[in-house]
Protein backbone atom coordinates (compact mmCIF):
# COMPACT_ATOMS: atom_id res chain seq x y z
CA UNK A 1 0.00 0.00 0.00
CA UNK A 2 3.16 2.54 0.59
CA UNK A 3 6.50 2.40 0.06
CA UNK A 4 9.43 4.16 1.65
CA UNK A 5 9.76 6.30 -1.38
CA UNK A 6 6.39 7.40 -0.58
CA UNK A 7 7.02 8.28 2.93
CA UNK A 8 10.09 10.62 0.78
CA UNK A 9 8.24 12.34 -1.06
CA UNK A 10 8.53 16.08 -0.27
CA UNK A 11 5.40 17.78 0.64
CA UNK A 12 3.96 21.00 1.56
CA UNK A 13 2.65 20.79 5.56
CA UNK A 14 -0.90 20.44 4.50
CA UNK A 15 0.01 18.09 1.13
CA UNK A 16 1.80 16.04 3.72
CA UNK A 17 -1.26 16.24 6.25
CA UNK A 18 -3.29 15.37 3.65
CA UNK A 19 -1.32 12.21 2.46
CA UNK A 20 -0.92 11.12 6.24
CA UNK A 21 -5.15 11.46 7.02
CA UNK A 22 -5.42 9.31 3.60
CA UNK A 23 -3.15 6.67 3.99
CA UNK A 24 -4.93 5.89 7.36
CA UNK A 25 -8.15 5.90 5.84
CA UNK A 26 -7.18 3.60 3.53
CA UNK A 27 -5.21 1.47 6.36
CA UNK A 28 -8.76 1.57 8.32
CA UNK A 29 -10.49 0.25 5.55
CA UNK A 30 -8.37 -3.39 4.84
CA UNK A 31 -8.23 -5.44 7.67
CA UNK A 32 -5.24 -7.43 6.44
CA UNK A 33 -3.73 -4.29 6.01
CA UNK A 34 -4.67 -2.64 9.50
CA UNK A 35 -3.33 -5.78 11.48
CA UNK A 36 -0.09 -5.21 9.74
CA UNK A 37 -0.29 -1.26 10.54
CA UNK A 38 -0.39 -2.34 14.23
CA UNK A 39 2.38 -4.60 14.29
CA UNK A 40 3.64 -1.41 13.22
CA UNK A 41 6.28 -3.62 10.73
CA UNK A 42 7.95 -1.02 8.41
CA UNK A 43 7.22 1.20 6.35
CA UNK A 44 3.99 1.05 8.94
CA UNK A 45 6.43 1.89 11.86
CA UNK A 46 8.13 5.47 10.04
CA UNK A 47 4.57 6.43 9.17
CA UNK A 48 3.06 6.21 12.45
CA UNK A 49 5.54 6.87 14.91
CA UNK A 50 7.33 10.01 12.84
CA UNK A 51 5.66 11.01 9.16
CA UNK A 52 2.91 11.60 11.56
CA UNK A 53 3.89 13.53 14.15
CA UNK A 54 6.21 15.55 11.84
CA UNK A 55 2.84 16.10 9.52
CA UNK A 56 1.32 17.75 12.46
CA UNK A 57 4.45 19.51 13.55
CA UNK A 58 4.86 20.69 10.27
CA UNK A 59 1.07 22.30 9.89
CA UNK A 60 1.48 24.36 13.80
CA UNK A 61 5.09 25.44 12.66
CA UNK A 62 5.28 25.96 8.94
CA UNK A 63 1.01 25.97 7.85
CA UNK A 64 1.18 28.46 5.29
CA UNK A 65 4.43 28.75 4.53
CA UNK A 66 6.06 28.19 1.24
CA UNK A 67 8.28 25.34 2.43
CA UNK A 68 8.62 21.45 1.45
CA UNK A 69 8.62 18.99 4.62
CA UNK A 70 11.04 15.83 3.31
CA UNK A 71 11.14 13.23 5.93
CA UNK A 72 14.24 10.96 5.16
CA UNK A 73 13.80 7.44 6.38
CA UNK A 74 16.95 5.74 7.74
CA UNK A 75 19.84 6.05 10.90
CA UNK A 76 21.17 9.49 9.90
CA UNK A 77 20.72 11.07 12.67
CA UNK A 78 17.30 13.06 11.93
CA UNK A 79 14.02 11.97 10.77
CA UNK A 80 13.16 15.33 7.90
CA UNK A 81 14.59 18.40 6.89
CA UNK A 82 12.55 21.68 5.87
CA UNK A 83 13.19 23.05 3.19
CA UNK A 84 12.29 26.16 1.07
CA UNK A 85 10.85 25.85 -2.43
CA UNK A 86 14.23 26.29 -4.00
CA UNK A 87 15.46 23.42 -2.22
CA UNK A 88 17.53 25.63 -0.09
CA UNK A 89 17.69 23.86 3.99
CA UNK A 90 15.66 25.72 6.62
CA UNK A 91 16.23 23.35 9.20
CA UNK A 92 16.30 19.40 10.39
CA UNK A 93 13.77 17.58 12.59
CA UNK A 94 13.94 15.05 14.85
CA UNK A 95 11.05 13.43 16.36
CA UNK A 96 11.39 11.28 19.43
CA UNK A 97 8.23 9.35 20.69
CA UNK A 98 9.23 7.33 23.43
CA UNK A 99 6.57 4.44 23.65
CA UNK A 100 6.24 1.07 26.00
CA UNK A 101 6.74 -1.44 23.23
CA UNK A 102 6.37 -4.37 25.17
CA UNK A 103 3.33 -3.00 26.37
CA UNK A 104 2.02 -1.97 23.01
CA UNK A 105 3.10 -5.13 20.97
CA UNK A 106 1.08 -7.54 23.76
CA UNK A 107 -1.98 -5.32 23.14
CA UNK A 108 -1.48 -5.63 19.56
CA UNK A 109 -1.39 -9.25 19.60
CA UNK A 110 -4.40 -9.20 21.71
CA UNK A 111 -6.15 -7.07 19.11
CA UNK A 112 -5.50 -8.80 16.48
CA UNK A 113 -6.11 -12.50 17.07
CA UNK A 114 -9.71 -11.55 19.40
CA UNK A 115 -10.68 -8.38 18.29
CA UNK A 116 -10.42 -6.67 21.54
CA UNK A 117 -7.95 -6.46 24.33
CA UNK A 118 -7.59 -7.06 27.95
CA UNK A 119 -9.07 -4.66 30.08
CA UNK A 120 -6.82 -2.27 32.28
CA UNK A 121 -8.12 -0.38 35.38
CA UNK A 122 -6.08 2.31 37.12
CA UNK A 123 -7.36 4.75 39.70
CA UNK A 124 -7.45 8.23 37.66
CA UNK A 125 -6.11 10.39 40.83
CA UNK A 126 -2.84 8.19 41.37
CA UNK A 127 -0.85 9.70 38.80
CA UNK A 128 1.29 6.38 38.80
CA UNK A 129 0.82 5.86 35.00
CA UNK A 130 1.15 9.55 34.06
CA UNK A 131 4.64 9.43 35.68
CA UNK A 132 6.15 6.41 34.15
CA UNK A 133 5.07 8.62 30.81
CA UNK A 134 6.95 11.26 31.99
CA UNK A 135 10.55 9.53 33.42
CA UNK A 136 10.15 8.21 29.87
CA UNK A 137 10.17 10.77 27.99
CA UNK A 138 12.58 12.44 30.04
CA UNK A 139 15.14 9.38 29.86
CA UNK A 140 14.98 9.67 26.05
CA UNK A 141 15.77 13.51 26.57
CA UNK A 142 18.76 13.05 28.40
CA UNK A 143 20.22 10.87 25.69
CA UNK A 144 19.27 13.17 23.04
CA UNK A 145 20.46 15.99 24.91
CA UNK A 146 24.29 14.72 24.25
CA UNK A 147 24.05 14.71 20.57
CA UNK A 148 25.05 18.01 18.63
CA UNK A 149 22.59 18.75 16.49
CA UNK A 150 23.62 22.64 15.47
CA UNK A 151 25.18 21.49 12.04
CA UNK A 152 24.54 22.43 9.66
CA UNK A 153 21.72 24.69 10.21
CA UNK A 154 19.21 25.05 13.24
CA UNK A 155 17.68 22.21 13.84
CA UNK A 156 14.58 21.37 16.20
CA UNK A 157 13.83 18.34 18.25
CA UNK A 158 10.42 17.05 19.05
CA UNK A 159 9.26 15.15 21.51
CA UNK A 160 5.74 13.52 21.34
CA UNK A 161 3.14 12.04 23.65
CA UNK A 162 0.35 10.64 23.62
CA UNK A 163 -2.25 11.90 25.79
CA UNK A 164 -4.87 9.39 26.17
CA UNK A 165 -5.71 7.63 27.66
CA UNK A 166 -3.65 8.84 31.03
CA UNK A 167 -3.58 12.09 30.55
CA UNK A 168 -6.96 12.49 28.80
CA UNK A 169 -8.78 11.59 25.58
CA UNK A 170 -10.82 14.19 23.68
CA UNK A 171 -8.80 16.87 25.67
CA UNK A 172 -5.80 17.72 28.37
CA UNK A 173 -7.68 16.44 31.93
CA UNK A 174 -3.79 16.32 33.91
CA UNK A 175 -2.50 19.84 32.68
CA UNK A 176 -0.42 19.96 36.03
CA UNK A 177 1.45 17.03 35.21
CA UNK A 178 2.21 18.24 31.33
CA UNK A 179 3.23 21.64 33.26
CA UNK A 180 5.47 19.14 35.52
CA UNK A 181 6.41 17.42 32.34
CA UNK A 182 7.17 20.84 30.74
CA UNK A 183 9.67 21.87 33.55
CA UNK A 184 11.81 18.76 33.62
CA UNK A 185 12.38 18.66 29.93
CA UNK A 186 13.35 22.91 30.51
CA UNK A 187 15.77 21.80 32.79
CA UNK A 188 18.31 19.88 30.29
CA UNK A 189 20.92 21.51 28.26
CA UNK A 190 20.60 20.34 24.68
CA UNK A 191 22.62 20.84 21.63
CA UNK A 192 19.51 22.02 19.57
CA UNK A 193 17.99 25.38 18.14
CA UNK A 194 14.56 24.50 19.15
CA UNK A 195 13.01 21.62 21.26
CA UNK A 196 9.34 21.15 21.18
CA UNK A 197 6.69 18.87 23.08
CA UNK A 198 4.14 17.72 21.05
CA UNK A 199 0.95 16.68 21.72
CA UNK A 200 -1.34 14.14 20.14
CA UNK A 201 -4.07 14.08 19.00
CA UNK A 202 -4.85 17.07 20.62
CA UNK A 203 -2.68 18.56 17.95
CA UNK A 204 -0.81 21.20 20.81
CA UNK A 205 2.91 21.73 20.80
CA UNK A 206 4.62 23.70 23.71
CA UNK A 207 7.81 25.38 23.23
CA UNK A 208 10.81 23.73 25.35
CA UNK A 209 13.60 26.39 23.96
Amino acid sequence: MISVEDLQIKRSPEELSEFVQSTFEAIRADEGVRKTARLRQPPFKELIEEIYPLSVFCNLKYKGNSVKCCPVIGNQGYDARIETEEGELVEIVEITWPIDGQEMHTQVLQLNDKGFTDAKVWDANDNKNRREIIDRIIGAANKKAVKDYSEPVGSSLVFVIDIAPYFGMAEIEYPEDIELLKHQLEEIKYRVKSVYLLLLPVNKMIDIK
